[in-house]
């Protein structure tokens, strides 16, 4: 799967969490927007980082986890909506545990549009094919039992 259809599949899968949660057009609107420009930031990071082969230093790794603030910066300055659709871009690498980044928000504290769209991306990931591994089936991922 290349970046724009990964990029389509997150919109897609974000818009229908937001249809079966039931929310309001303005809601749905950000979320849409949000999974659409949630690594909008990554134009800020150098391509040597965003290209390389290999893992990635600890010091490269810093600089990718400002890709959200960036994104944000980039559409607060579009204005309008885009700063609500800012806001989310910012939490949307956020974690329910509080160790995701830039902010370390946690729980409920993470914007409801932010999580979904952070779901999204994740489930988009493991449904794709990626070099070193085969993708995994959503229907068969769905019906796992939880442990």
């Amino acid at each position: 799967m290349n970046t724009g259809t990964q990029s389509r599949s997150v919109v897609d899968f974000s818009v229908l969490v937001a249809d079966r949660l039931g929310l309001d057009v303005h809601e749905r609107r950000e979320v849409e927007l949000a999974a659409l420009f949630r690594d909008i930031g990554n134009i800020a990071i150098p391509s040597g980082i965003i290209n390389k082969p290999g893992p990635l230093t600890d010091e490269e790794w810093s600089v990718v986890q400002t890709h959200t603030i960036h994104g944000q910066g980039l559409l607060d300055k579009a204005g309008s909506v885009r700063r609500e659709v800012g806001q989310i871009v910012r939490a949307a690498h956020e974690r329910w545990d509080g160790l995701g980044y830039p902010d370390g928000l946690s729980g409920p504290s993470i914007p409801l549009a932010a999580r979904i769209v952070s779901c999204c991306d994740a489930l988009s990931a493991m449904t794709a094919e990626r070099p070193y591994r085969l993708p995994m089936n959503l229907l068969l991922t769905a019906r796992r039992p939880v442990t």
